[in-house]
C-alpha cells in the first residue's frame, strides 16, 4: 500500500544541511531537539495541529449558534424545526461538515500518499498547504451571522488541507533516525506536545474570553486567532528553515499514474491481506469500526452538548480538557492490561467500557438541569480514548509479519479514517428524521458493539501472533532480520536483531511502545468539525 504517514524504508542517518543547524540552534529549548532540525520541525508541527483542534471546539460550537439564529430558532429552551436555508437543521450543521470532511478525506488519503511515495514533492506539497492552511485559519477570524454561509465552506476547506498537511509532514518522522530507542524518544515527546499544546489552547482561550466577557463567537475568534499566530511563526519554522527536500522514494509503477498509484496499491494490498492475513483481515475490520465511533465522538457530543444541555463554548472546552486528562490514566490503563493479558483482552475491555458508557450517558444526560454530569462521562470518555488508540496500534504491530511493517503500516490508517464519516451521517439522518438525540448519540453503540464481535472473528491473540510469524522468511533469504520469541505474563512479544537493515522493524516496534503511554502515533491529529 501507498503509505500516506509513516513511510520506514530509510535506512541511513539524515544528513542535515548547515543553514538548517544552525536554525535550530536558534529554536528555545523546550521546542527543540539536539542535533536533528526535522525532529524539532516535526516537534514544532505537533504543537500546531493541537492548536487547531482545540480552536476547531469554539468555532465549531459558534457556528451551531449562528446556524440556530440563521433557521430563526431564537428561543433556546423550545426545539426548533426550521431549517437553514432550508436544507437541514441546526443541529445537523456539525455532523453534516463531518460527514462531507470524512469522506473526502478517505477519498484523498491514497492520493496524497502517492505524492509522497513517487515524487520530488513532499516538502512543496507540505509548504504549500501550510501557507493555505494558515491563510484559512486567519481568514476564520471574521466570522460573523453575515458571512456564516461561506464560513461553513471554508471551515470543510479546512479539513481538507488539515489532512494534506499532516499526511505529507507524518513522511518525515520515519527519516527521523534508525534508532529504535532514540525513535521511542522522539514518539514520546511528540505526544507530549500534543497533549500540552491542547490544553494550552484551551485553557489559554478560555481564559480570555472570560476576561473579556466575549460570547461563544468571540471565543471562536479568539481561539483562531491564537491558532494563526501560531501557524505563522511554527509552521512558518518548520517547513522553511527545518525541514528539508526528499526524493521520491520510488518510481510510478508502470501502467499507473501518480494519481491512480496509491489507489491501486491500496486495492492490492487489501485483496492480499483478505487471502492471506485472515486474522489481520479482522482485525482492520474492528479498527474500522472502533476509530469510526470514536472518531465521531467529538463531533456529535459537541452538537449534543451545546442543543441538548445548553453549554456555552468555554463549558464545552473545560468538557474536552477533563477527557484530555483522562486520556492519561486510559493509557497506564491499557499498558497494565496489555501487559498483563494481551492486546486483544485489553481491547474487548475497553470495548465494553464504551458501549456502557454510551448509553448510560445518553440516559442521564437529558438537560441543562444536569448538564454537570457530562464531565463524569468526559472521564469514562477520556479513559477510553487514552486506552483504546495505543492499544489498537500495540496488536496490529504484533500480528503483521516482521518485516512488512513498512508496506502494512499504511493500512491501519487507512482502516482508522475510512468509515469516520459514517456515524456523522446516521446521526444526522435520525436527527432530520426528528427522532431525540439521545438516540442519535446512543447509536454510536452500534460501531463498539460491531467491533467488540468482529473482534471474536480474529481468533486468539497466539494464534494470531504464530499466523504472521508463519509467512517470516527465512534468515537465508532475508538475512538483515531475525527474531526469537519471549512470553511475559501470557503474551507473546517479539526481540528484534537490530542489523543495518532492520530500521523498519525496530522503529515500528518502538511507535507501539510509545503509543502505549500517550496517543496513537503518526496518524495525526484529526480536526473534527
Amino acid at each position: 500500500m501507498t503509505n500516506i504517514a509513516c513511510h520506514y524504508p530509510s535506512t541511513a542517518p539524515r544528513e542535515f544541511t548547515a543553514a538548517s543547524m544552525v536554525a535550530n540552534e536558534k529554536i528555545p529549548a523546550v521546542f527543540r531537539h539536539e542535533k536533528n532540525p526535522e525532529a524539532t520541525g516535526y516537534g514544532l508541527i505537533a504543537f500546531t495541529n493541537s492548536m487547531i483542534t482545540s480552536a476547531a471546539i469554539f468555532y465549531t460550537t459558534s457556528l451551531l449558534d449562528l446556524a440556530r439564529v440563521e433557521a430563526g430558532c431564537l428561543d433556546e429552551e423550545e426545539e426548533c424545526d426550521a431549517l437553514v436555508y432550508g436544507i437541514l437543521k441546526p443541529t445537523s450543521l456539525l455532523t453534516m461538515m463531518a460527514t462531507i470532511a470524512g469522506a473526502g478525506a478517505s477519498v484523498l488519503m491514497p492520493l496524497v500518499g502517492s505524492i509522497v511515495d513517487h515524487s520530488n514533492y513532499r516538502r512543496s506539497v507540505g509548504k504549500y498547504a501550510a501557507v493555505l492552511l494558515t491563510a484559512i485559519s486567519a481568514v476564520c477570524i471574521f466570522l460573523s451571522q453575515t458571512t456564516f454561509p461561506f464560513f461553513v465552506i471554508l471551515y470543510i476547506f479546512l479539513g481538507f488541507t488539515f489532512l494534506v498537511h499532516n499526511c505529507v509532514a507524518c513522511a518525515y518522522v520515519a527519516d527521523l533516525t534508525k534508532d529504535h530507542k532514540e525513535m521511542a524518544r522522539y514518539m514520546a515527546r511528540f505526544s507530549i506536545t500534543q497533549y500540552l499544546s491542547f490544553m494550552f489552547g484551551i485553557i489559554v482561550t478560555s481564559g480570555i474570553a472570560m476576561g473579556i466577557g466575549t460570547e461563544d463567537i468571540g471565543a471562536a475568534r479568539v481561539a483562531q486567532g491564537l491558532s494563526s499566530i501560531i501557524c505563522i511563526i511554527f509552521l512558518g519554522t518548520a517547513w522553511t528553515f527545518l525541514l528539508q527536500e526528499r526524493e521520491a522514494l520510488s518510481e510510478v509503477p508502470e501502467g499507473s499514474t501518480i494519481i491512480s498509484a496509491g489507489f491501486k496499491s491500496l486495492y492490492r494490498t487489501m485483496n492480499e491481506i483478505r487471502s492471506k492475513f485472515p486474522a489481520l483481515k479482522w482485525f482492520l475490520l474492528v479498527v474500522c469500526f472502533a476509530e469510526a465511533a470514536t472518531g465521531a465522538i467529538i463531533v456529535v457530543s459537541t452538537t449534543y452538548m451545546e442543543s441538548v444541555l445548553g453549554m456555552s463554548s468555554t463549558e464545552i472546552g473545560a468538557v474536552f480538557l477533563t477527557v484530555l486528562v483522562a486520556a492519561i490514566p486510559g493509557s497506564l490503563i491499557a499498558k497494565a492490561m496489555t501487559t498483563r493479558y494481551n492486546p486483544f483482552r485489553s481491547i474487548q475491555a475497553v470495548l465494553l467500557l464504551w458501549i456502557v458508557s454510551i448509553p448510560v450517558g445518553a440516559s442521564i444526560l437529558t438537560g441543562r438541569e444536569n448538564w454537570g454530569y457530562i464531565f463524569a462521562m468526559g472521564i469514562f470518555w477520556g479513559i477510553g480514548l487514552g486506552w483504546l488508540h495505543p492499544t489498537n496500534m500495540t496488536a496490529f504491530i504484533s500480528i503483521i509479519p516482521p518485516g512488512r511493517e513498512s508496506e502494512l503500516m499504511g493500512t491501519i490508517i487507512f482502516a482508522g479514517t475510512c468509515l469516520n464519516w459514517f456515524p456523522s451521517l446516521m446521526f444526522t439522518v435520525l436527527n432530520e428524521a426528528g427522532m431525540s438525540m439521545r438516540w442519535g448519540l446512543a447509536t454510536l453503540d452500534v460501531f463498539f458493539v460491531l467491533a467488540f464481535f468482529v473482534l471474536f472473528l480474529v481468533g486468539s491473540y497466539e494464534k494470531a501472533v504464530k499466523q504472521s510469524r508463519a509467512l517470516l522468511p527465512s534468515p537465508a533469504s532475508s538475512p538483515h532480520c531475525s527474531y526469537h520469541d519471549e512470553r511475559h505474563g501470557g503474551a507473546v512479544s517479539d526481540v528484534y536483531s537490530d542489523h543495518d537493515a532492520s530500521a523498519c522493524i525496530a522503529e515500528s516496534k518502538a511507535l507501539a511502545m510509545t503509543s502505549i503511554v500517550a496517543c496513537e502515533p503518526c496518524s495525526g491529529d484529526e480536526i473534527n468539525f
